[in-house]
């Protein structure tokens, strides 16, 4: 079941969203005693584990159908479907008198707020990320356009979220290791596995390393130790994104890495030593 315990790990910091939203329609359809609404739900709830939580399913439609990446993104269309009757509920059930559609409001506002990042996402603010991936889109396509030029496969190493928006917005970018390399690492080699905790290492704000310098130093000289994954792009935030008085340019460069370019507050480099 270790696909179920990845799921529940609140990555996307959006289950949250999802379980407050199954209470208030459960509250609601115990106040007014409609059956309908439980077996809705109940029938909801089962094809919602039989599609997206299943172990079985998950490996059979990662495997043979949709890339799974796509196949995540699909999960999180369908569940969050479930805000709509949410706010239809409300709607329909207090919008009578002035101080019922207060209190709706401020039960929607509940909702999303309570659903802790899935709004407003400190820690991807934190990392780098871009809400609407802009900043990512902008580094696909200059990665792209080097890897061309180069003659390169482009071989990607950065965050999860960021390797895995690779394949969704661009089907040409290869990531080094995918998201279910947590679920199944057994299907990866001790060189991917390598980086992936090197870099789960980089990201964890209790890291060994207590200076920003030397975990992007130490990202760096992981990669060229295996050029047998035939990696050459490098993701890492801007430290001075972060407000460090240093760029990544100058501890990378000396380890021959060229900058690609900066997105946001994302840095990709291109390892020429792979």
């Amino acid at each position: 079941m270790d696909i179920t315990v990845y799921f529940l790990k609140l990555e996307d910091k959006y289950w949250g969203l999802l379980l407050i939203a199954a209470f208030f329609l459960l509250a609601l359809a115990y106040k007014k005693e409609e059956r309908r609404l439980y077996a809705a739900l109940g029938l909801y709830g089962f094809l919602s584990y039989l599609l997206f939580l299943c172990p079985l399913t998950y490996k059979l439609m990662g495997r043979f159908f949709v890339p799974e990446s796509r196949y995540e993104l699909v999960s999180h269309i369908w569940l969050f479907s479930l805000i709509l009757p949410l706010a239809s509920a409300l709607v329909l059930s207090f919008a009578k008198e002035k101080k019922q559609k207060v209190f709706a409001a401020l039960m929607l506002a509940a909702v999303f707020f309570l659903a802790g990042d899935f709004f407003l996402i400190p820690e991807a603010k934190q990392l780098g990320s871009s809400l609407f991936y802009g900043a990512y889109e902008e580094s696909y396509k200059a990665i792209l356009e080097d890897a061309n030029s180069r003659g390169q496969s482009p071989v990607i190493w950065g965050s999860s979220e960021w390797m895995a928006m690779s394949r969704v917005l661009s089907g040409e970018m290869i990531p080094v290791y995918g998201k279910d390399i947590t679920s199944s690492p057994e299907k990866y080699s001790e060189q991917a596995l390598s980086l992936k905790q090197g870099y789960d290492s980089y990201e964890d704000p209790n890291s060994p390393l207590e200076n920003k310098d030397d975990q992007i130093g130490a990202l760096g000289n992981l990669l060229l130790l295996y050029p047998e994954t035939g990696c050459h792009y490098l993701a890492v935030t801007d430290p001075e994104s972060l407000g460090l008085s240093f760029t990544a340019e100058e501890i990378l460069g000396p380890l021959g890495y060229e900058k690609v370019t900066k997105a946001g507050d994302l840095v990709v480099f291109f390892c020429a030593g792979n």
